[in-house]
């Protein structure tokens, strides 16, 4: 699909994505480094490494669902009514993206290369030209809720709203878990592709580390929904965050639970690099970790919106 002319927004050309759009007068003390985040009706945020709350006022009403950073300056964000933008210089402009239809997306995956994957509801779509332009996959239509992929983007990993788990594999999509009905919600592979979390619905996490071709379930540390996950790149922490803030922590010697939001609220998307990390939510809520989730605070960013995507802007190798 090839890409309409550029989105006109309201705001002066950036150098860098650290030099934040609109700044906002929200801030925070963190220091360690930045975060994108997007969400409901359009909203979009960014956290510079200073600590400075910048806002992006896209004229979109749009929710958006998921965003992919590459570098400091280039993201991919999905959303409802089939909404791709995609940035190459830190959000001064932004191309608009023609998939073909309306879907919900719900979920993007970027690789180190020129490989890239979106999902949504009846849709599939791959990029092989560094996000420029995405071709549907050829394969039976289900309802995708997450994806994830490896380093190179030789292989992706897709869940379903059922409860499934497929494997792409250049053009070869196979079932490797049926499961039970229960929505999965968020996927996770390391860089290697070798290890894989899966999480969903009353706690619901699953785990793969024969490259995703077989799942087991992991007993329950939570009955929370879970909405996102990440592993670590040597798959010695598994990181998971949902429904009343829950935050699922497994470590290779222990298990721990915590919960930073009150019940009616969730946190919606995670992303950690070696040690910090961020966590965004429902109201606009925002929350950091320096010591890989064990601890976090929350950053007060001035919105109400549902923040419901998250890419992190560390210079460190990502989890």
């Amino acid at each position: 699909m090839k890409p309409h002319a550029l989105l006109a927004l309201a705001f002066a050309a950036l150098t860098a994505c650290n030099d934040g759009p609109d700044k906002g007068t929200s801030s925070s003390t963190t220091t360690s480094g930045g975060a994108w985040a997007v969400g409901e009706r359009g909203a979009m945020v960014r956290l510079d490494p200073s600590g400075e709350v910048a806002y992006y006022p896209i004229d979109l009403g749009d929710d958006l669902r998921a965003i992919a950073c590459r570098g400091a300056a280039q993201a991919v964000v999905v959303g409802a009514d089939g909404v791709v933008l995609t940035t190459r210089d830190a959000g001064a402009s932004w191309q608009h993206l023609d998939i073909g239809g309306a879907a919900e997306l719900r979920a993007v995956a970027l690789s180190e290369g020129h490989t890239g994957y979106i999902v949504g509801d009846g849709v599939a779509l791959r990029s092989q030209d560094d996000s420029r332009s995405w071709e549907p996959l050829a394969f039976a239509a289900h309802d995708w809720s997450a994806v994830a992929t490896t380093a190179t983007g030789t292989i992706a990993l897709l869940t379903t709203a059922a409860g499934q788990i497929f494997r792409l594999e250049d053009t070869t999509l196979t079932e490797v878990h049926r499961g039970d009905g229960s929505l999965l919600t968020g996927v996770a592979v390391t860089p290697d592709g070798q290890h894989a979390v899966a999480v969903g619905q009353s706690g619901l996490l699953l785990r793969s580390d024969d490259a995703g071709l077989t799942w087991h379930a992991e007993l329950p540390a939570t009955t929370r929904d879970l909405h996102a996950v990440r592993i670590a790149s040597d798959a010695s922490l598994v990181l998971a965050v949902g429904q009343a803030g829950a935050v699922v922590r497994i470590g290779q010697d222990d298990t721990a639970v915590s919960e930073l939001l009150d019940p009616a609220l969730s946190l919606r998307a995670l992303h950690l690099s070696q040690t910090h990390g961020h966590a965004v939510g429902d109201d606009g809520v925002m929350f950091t970790t320096h010591d890989q989730g064990r601890s976090w605070e929350p950053i007060a960013l001035g919105l109400e919106h549902d923040l419901l995507g998250l890419d992190d802007l560390h210079g460190e190798p990502h989890l």
